[in-house]
């Protein structure tokens, strides 16, 4: 199945910069309209600017942004969940108590 045409699965995806970098191309492709600045008008903790320095792996997605991120992308609640506990691993294993 080409990947390009269906909806990226969280689980297929090593790293959280490259999911949500693929979920919002998804987004790009199957709503014409979307934009990354319109849509983050109505979010309390992400603007465009951060939105763009997370997908380009630039800045960390810190847990408590997870929330807006995944109302941006249109992430399911099970997606959103994962999101979360994938993002607070990353929090302890960049903190070096990963390994214990």
């Amino acid at each position: 199945m080409d990947r390009s045409l269906s909806r990226p699965v969280i689980f297929d995806y090593p790293a959280v910069p490259e999911y949500l970098r693929a979920m919002e191309a998804w987004r790009r492709r199957h709503e014409p309209a979307f934009s990354l600045r319109r849509e983050t008008r109505g979010l309390r903790r992400c603007s465009a600017s951060l939105v763009t320095r997370v997908l380009q792996g630039k800045r960390r997605l810190t847990p408590e942004r997870v929330d807006d991120f995944a109302r941006l992308l249109g992430l399911s609640p099970e997606e959103k969940g994962y999101l979360l506990r994938w993002v607070l691993q990353q929090e302890v294993e960049k903190n070096g108590r990963g390994d214990r």
